[in-house]
């Protein structure tokens, strides 16, 4: 009887010992797996945010840059207004088509800085630049009708004027006063464009 609770035992010890060891390491393989699973996690969460952080720093840099362009712009604006010749406002305005080679509005005073040098072709094609990039911006119009009417192409003139006015109403009171157009269009064109 000894012997059989003795053999049964250590049957017993060798099956449980193999167990615990099984055992053991399925809990090192579930630990290793979900420790595994968890670095993928984090690594592809950390990833994720350092793409994150490159964009913002990225976005950070460019606002900068717009900001410092901008500061840089107003500078040669404030320039632009105390400066009373043509060809020194032509140089700033240039200053800012470096800057911004798109900027419409310098686009369209540089368009009038060459008409009053006496250059109405130049003057005309940087008119019609501005309107390319923008076909609602109503100055450009009042400017491009300006230089038709220094090329005697009264027709042009009026039709760019009529698309100022319905753009901006304030341009009732600039066409009243400018020079280039008493001088230059028909008085019953005015009259018409005036009422």
């Amino acid at each position: 009887m000894f012997y059989i609770i003795t053999t049964a035992s250590s049957i017993l010890v060798i099956i449980g010992w193999t167990s615990i060891r099984k055992i053991n390491e399925k809990v090192k393989n579930m630990i290793e797996e979900k420790t595994s699973k968890t670095i993928k996690e984090y690594e592809i969460r950390m990833s994720a945010f350092e793409d994150n952080l490159s964009k913002r720093a990225l976005q950070v840099k460019q606002n900068e840059q717009e900001i410092l362009n901008m500061n840089a712009i107003h500078s040669l604006w404030l320039r632009a207004s105390q400066d009373s010749t043509p060809s020194g406002k032509l140089e700033i305005y240039d200053e800012i088509l470096e800057i911004r080679s798109n900027d419409i509005e310098a686009l369209t005073f540089k368009s009038d800085a060459v008409l009053d040098l006496g250059e109405a072709n130049w003057s005309l094609k940087l008119a019609n630049h501005a309107l390319e990039i923008d076909n609602t911006y109503a100055n450009a119009f009042y400017q491009r009708a300006k230089v038709y009417a220094v090329l005697k192409q009264e027709d042009n003139a009026v039709h760019d004027l009529e698309k100022a006015i319905s753009l901006n109403e304030d341009y009732v009171v600039q066409i009243e006063n400018e020079k280039v157009f008493k001088d230059n269009l028909n008085i019953n064109s005015m009259k018409r464009l005036l009422s």
